[in-house]
């Protein structure tokens, strides 16, 4: 029987939920199995008809055969960390601003967090963010309003997702980028479009991806802001809420 032909983009989503968790997966963390269970299904939500989506056994066997030989097999070093008041960083009266304001608004999150998920088994506290975070973060602030906390969470976000993708095509092997779409999921310009076309009163219309940060409830936000700050830079996604249309934020930790 002839092997089904995968619609455009199923493989690229596939790889994708891979890569986020291949480090899991070579430090024992995860299994190939969980990723397929918990992660796939994130990356694959665009296709409904679950008809289109490939095996599980096809999903090992690529991994096995084509993805993990071509990865690459000395992973990129964490990227430092920019901790408060970083001389190099904080040097341009704009730049002072847009970290200060940041900073604060993450250190609040995460003291927020601390106080009401009290059940979390994870030690979460704010050091700083990457520097690429930091990076995007200054170049893309005259997009926000800093002085609307919610602002500074989507700032945060869409800086998160540059710096995310940046790293990811640096850390990825010619295979990565022979496949046919991009990711399937709204990553940092298509979500910074989206924003300011919904700040001109310009909504983005249904059809596509359709799921943006800036639907998201703002505790959601602030709840995500805690993963980035704890993890570094985290895949950051927004699908359908599981009870109700509300889109929802997930947070794939790499």
């Amino acid at each position: 029987m002839p092997r089904k032909k995968l619609k455009p983009g199923i493989e690229a989503a596939c790889y994708q939920a891979w890569s986020a968790k291949r480090s899991s997966i070579l430090n024992g963390s995860a299994t190939i199995r969980d990723v397929w269970n918990n992660e796939v299904p994130k990356f694959l939500a665009k296709w409904k008809d679950r008809k289109d989506w490939p095996s599980e056994s096809w999903f090992t066997k690529r991994i096995s055969d084509v993805w993990e030989p071509s990865a690459r097999t000395k992973p990129l070093k964490p990227d430092p960390v920019i901790e408060s008041w970083d001389e190099k960083w904080w040097k341009s009266p704009r730049k002072i601003y847009v970290l200060t304001t940041l900073y604060d608004q993450a250190s609040l999150a995460v003291e927020w967090h601390q106080q009401t998920r009290w059940n979390d088994s994870t030690a979460r506290e704010f050091n700083g963010f990457t520097d690429r975070i930091c990076k995007w973060a200054w170049k893309l602030s005259e997009f926000f309003d800093l002085n609307v906390s919610r602002e500074c969470y989507l700032l945060i976000h869409i800086a998160n997702l540059f710096a995310y993708e940046e790293r990811k095509r640096e850390e990825r092997p010619e295979y990565d980028r022979s496949l046919e779409e991009g990711p399937p999921i709204a990553l940092g310009r298509e979500q910074l479009v989206a924003w300011q076309r919904h700040k001109m009163g310009d909504e983005t219309p249904e059809g596509g991806i359709g799921r943006y940060l800036w639907q998201v409830e703002t505790e959601q936000l602030r709840i995500a802001i805690v993963y980035i700050v704890t993890f570094g830079q985290v895949l950051v996604m927004v699908g359908d809420g599981s009870k109700t249309d509300q889109p929802s934020i997930s947070v794939v930790i790499e």
